[in-house]
């Protein structure tokens, strides 16, 4: 299971870094913990719980998520090879985010 989660890692960084991998191989629509829908393009509000710089791999994000019982997951490219994620323990809304991606169960 963690393989997948740095398959899935990935390909999040493959997709932001090269805009027209959008068309060639978007993001998987699901991450497997919790049944989680990706929003693309999108920053999911709401309470943040935890944050994570510089990011290596997605499983540090998944795994702050199970341990705060998170409702989404939104991952930000800050630069060309810099990521971060926030584990959001409610969502209120989404609003349009260039560089951003959201996992939620809510939406």
């Amino acid at each position: 299971m963690i393989n997948h989660y740095r398959q899935l890692f990935i390909t999040f960084l493959i997709f932001h870094l090269a805009p027209t991998a959008n068309s060639c191989s978007p993001l998987p629509q699901f991450l497997n913990y919790n049944n989680f829908h990706l929003l693309q393009y999108a920053e999911c509000r709401g309470a943040k719980v935890y944050e994570i710089q510089g990011i290596q791999d997605m499983d540090q994000c998944t795994q702050a998520c199970r341990q705060f019982g998170c409702a989404a997951i939104n991952f930000f490219q800050l630069g060309e090879f810099e990521f971060m994620c926030e584990i959001l323990g409610t969502v209120i809304g989404v609003i349009p985010a260039q560089g951003a991606a959201c996992y939620t169960a809510t939406f």
